[in-house]
């Protein structure tokens, strides 16, 4: 079976994803190997969730429309795998102003005290630029109190490097710990 990629953008934001496949068009992608699919997850995310030829299924949103997913995709037992409750990660490539992109990691976890649906939980950074962003964005934290576990996997992937979950990353009783 060929292995293809289908995306069903929130029904709130259908447009990106639809140019995201006219570019992917653009670029020599054979007809069929990226799609888009957009609608309500009501009808159109439930159907490819509950579709027996769908093998897997990763959803990013609400833990209301998580649950919904996983009983979805029970018929077929395909593989599930949910970011839920507002994980927003940031993404930090070599060909960016860096500048400008540790002002925004920074305080994208900080903004609203993380308590918004967008606050940037996540940072995956590429491994070139990886010691600069951090170095960047660990003091702005650090006077704020704050800390940030870097997990660092060398051997995985071309991106690397995340501040984990806002649970993790900004826990008193962890930092209480850390002091000990």
């Amino acid at each position: 079976m060929p292995l293809h990629f289908t995306c069903k953008p929130a029904e709130q934001t259908p447009l990106s994803a639809l140019r995201l496949g006219e570019l992917i068009g653009e670029a020599g992608f054979p007809n069929g190997v990226v799609n888009s699919v957009p609608g309500y997850g009501e009808t159109a995310g439930a159907a490819l969730a509950a579709h027996n030829e769908v093998d897997r299924v990763a959803f990013t949103g609400s833990t209301e429309a998580g649950k919904l997913i996983v009983q979805a995709a029970a018929g077929n037992l395909k593989k599930v795998s949910l970011d839920l409750g507002g994980k927003s990660p940031n993404i930090v490539l070599k060909d960016v102003d860096l500048e400008t992109a540790i002002a925004g990691a920074s305080s994208a976890i900080i903004f609203d005290h993380g308590q918004c649906c967008s606050a940037g939980s996540r940072l995956f950074v590429e491994k070139e630029v990886f010691d600069k962003v951090a170095g960047g964005t660990a003091p702005g934290c650090a006077v704020l109190g704050l800390l940030v576990r870097w997990r660092w996997p060398r051997d995985h992937a071309p991106i690397e490097g995340a501040v984990t979950a806002p649970h993790e990353a900004i826990d008193p009783v962890a930092q209480q710990q850390e002091r000990e």
